[in-house]
């Protein structure tokens, strides 16, 4: 069973709404990426979700456990990196990792083996020797991951987890999240736009501690014809024009609409396409849900 719900959840620092009654439910597996500008509120939930801080209102529950009330039953299936990972400066990274074995209850025997396993997935081996305190933000970062993963957990939740990374990095990172979210559930935030176009199939946008959308990321119903659009009225079963002007048209389509039968029938009302290709519906979620004069914070 895999299953978060998250039950009208607000989180007050005196006259500071950071959360304000955020409130969805998501089962199965999968990856749900929370979007939104530094500051909306992202990991505030996060912490609320895993228990490091309480909330002010609202519940969250955890495969119908309540986290807060039981946390040791509702977070033992569920693995973390929540913010910028910290470390102990003087242990190494194997030590760290083989700490963190031992919290969740494994063997000493089977930890050797745990690590082994987690460390590779993530490709810190190479330093897992040295004292973290050598370590860069994006060592950290990985064996941080690498943490998360222990114990093989069902439910795994990642606060910006390519944060710090150099480009490489990031790929890596992003494809481990895609052959996890085969059979696990992630909860992943983010405020880059096109890292949740590769990751999510469901979306959050939080803007100011609010859930300005929620639902299932449609990536291959949206399309963008460019050219010369024709005025004349574009009447096509199964599609819906969500954007229009005189050299762009975005639209929507229903499942089992093959491309060629839009492209014969854009071309029929006269119009003459340049360019037409899979459109992301996810930045005009963002610019319609998020304020343009968010400073960062």
């Amino acid at each position: 069973m895999m299953e978060i719900s998250i039950n009208a959840i607000s989180k007050r620092y005196g006259d500071l709404v950071a959360l304000d009654h955020v409130s969805f439910n998501v089962k199965g597996n999968g990856c749900i990426v929370l979007l939104g500008p530094n500051g909306a509120g992202k990991t505030t939930l996060m912490k609320i979700m895993t228990n490091i801080i309480r909330p002010s209102e609202g519940n969250v529950r955890i495969n119908g456990i309540n986290v807060r009330e039981n946390p040791g039953k509702a977070l033992e299936g569920v693995g973390s990196l929540i913010e910028q990972p910290e470390f102990y400066p003087y242990i190494t990274g194997y030590e760290a990792l083989m700490f963190t074995c031992m919290i969740r209850g494994i063997s000493r025997e089977k930890c050797v083996s745990e690590v082994e396993r987690v460390s590779a997935m993530t490709h810190c081996r190479d330093y897992l020797s040295r004292r973290t305190k050598e370590y860069s933000r994006g060592m950290k970062q990985r064996v941080g991951l690498a943490a998360a993963l222990i114990g093989d957990p069902e439910i795994i939740i990642l606060d910006e987890p390519t944060f710090g990374l150099d480009p490489n990095g990031m790929m890596e990172i992003r494809d481990i999240i895609m052959k996890l979210k085969r059979e696990k559930l992630i909860v992943l935030s983010t405020h880059l736009i096109y890292e949740a176009e590769m990751l999510a199939d469901q979306i959050g946008i939080i803007d100011h501690g609010h859930l300005m959308h929620f639902g299932p990321v449609e990536k291959q119903r949206y399309l963008e014809v460019r050219g010369r659009i024709s005025e004349s009225p574009i009447h096509i079963d199964g599609v819906d024009i969500v954007r229009r002007d005189d050299s762009r048209l975005v639209i929507r389509k229903d499942d089992g609409i093959e491309n060629w039968s839009i492209i014969k029938a854009l071309e029929a009302s006269g119009s003459s396409i340049e360019t037409f290709d899979y459109y992301s519906i996810i930045e005009d979620l963002y610019r319609n849900n998020v304020s343009q004069n968010d400073a960062e914070m």
